[in-house]
């Protein structure tokens, strides 16, 4: 997990109540290629991994389902 972005309450893209919304981002190495991702999680999600955590995520039809630390 390379990053962690928030976007407050009323920014384009979040509601306009609650705490905002919260991504992670993700950087994936293959070989010489690096692709980065960036996913919604939830407030626990985001505050529980800073960055630099190394963490194995599962997804489902492109959508993030969990993140874990990576033992």
């Amino acid at each position: 997990m390379v990053g962690r972005e928030r976007e407050a309450p009323g920014s384009a893209g979040a509601g306009f109540q609650g705490t905002g919304d919260y991504y992670l981002i993700f950087e994936v190495r293959d070989g010489d290629a690096t692709a980065r991702y960036r996913y919604q999680v939830t407030y626990q999600q985001w505050f529980r991994f800073p960055e630099g955590s190394a963490v194995r995520i599962t997804l489902r039809n492109n959508f993030l389902q969990d993140v874990k630390p990576d033992d």
